[in-house]
């Protein structure tokens, strides 16, 4: 078969020497942070618009809402301030305002997060128990301590996605698809903060990776390999974490879509 010329090659555009065009303009792009149609009614969205307050009203309402469940009650009006002055009078907070909100909520975060783990710390946890194979003692109190640090950091980690999340619903005042980052936010933080505790605080959960890692460590290509016990007990129990974790941000990302899909039922179509 004879080859085809570059003049055949040539698209229409390349051959009068303009330039292609994109298939999906700029503004119609999606980011898939949420469903294509309440992502559509967002970009939509005109700033200061009646809609445009329902959507920071509806984001400020879910967000206070996963906020009461990661934080002591004592420690939630911090974060609370931000987003109840957005539910009573977004028309009235001008950039002034705004960044004042954000900075005293940075200034806060770091201690709202201290004392949520220190809280959770404080409750009884499961006493220490020897290794539940009767070997590697070593290997277990070292998972443990890991599990106890992994613990702390997705507490902290849940707080602060929060924190994040009225930090981008601040901005959505002034550019109305910030909102978009909260939904993946909030869904991660509580699944971080059920990881946690749900998870990370019940001996049964740590023996499960514990005597996996065992059984991996028999294995003729772990010794091989000169994968131990110890050292692959951190690596099993990640695994296990890994799979609750995107099976609880799931769930948590379901809620929130049909929670989203009936506050803009009507307005957000497919």
């Amino acid at each position: 078969m004879p080859a085809r010329s570059s003049e055949s090659d040539a698209s229409p555009a390349a051959a009068s020497g303009g330039r292609r065009l994109p298939l999906v303009g700029q503004a119609e792009q999606l980011g898939g942070q949420t469903s294509p149609s309440i992502e559509r009614f967002v970009r939509s969205l005109t700033k200061g618009s009646s809609p445009h307050l329902g959507v920071l009203r509806t984001f400020a309402t879910l967000t206070r809402s996963v906020a009461a469940k990661s934080v002591p009650p004592s420690l939630l009006p911090a974060l609370s301030e931000p987003l109840l002055r957005l539910l009573d009078s977004p028309r009235l907070l001008g950039p002034s305002s705004l960044a004042e909100l954000a900075s005293s909520l940075r200034e806060a975060l770091p201690k709202l997060e201290a004392s949520t783990l220190s809280a959770i710390l404080a409750t009884p946890a499961a006493a220490p128990t020897p290794s539940p194979s009767g070997k590697e003692e070593g290997t277990w109190r070292a998972l443990n301590e890991h599990a106890e640090a992994v613990l702390a950091r997705y507490v902290t980690l849940s707080v602060h996605l929060v924190g994040q999340s009225i930090f981008f619903l601040l901005e959505a005042a002034q550019d109305p698809t910030q909102v978009l980052e909260i939904v993946q936010n909030l869904g991660a933080s509580r699944a971080y903060q059920q990881v946690a505790l749900g998870s990370l605080r019940h001996a049964a959960f740590r023996e499960r990776a514990f005597l996996q890692a065992e059984w991996d460590a028999e294995r003729p290509s772990s010794r091989t390999l000169g994968q131990t016990a110890h050292v692959l007990a951190p690596q099993i129990l990640h695994e296990f974490l890994g799979a609750r974790f995107r099976a609880y941000a799931q769930a948590e990302h379901v809620q929130i879509e049909a929670f989203l899909a009936f506050a803009f039922a009507g307005a957000a179509r497919a």
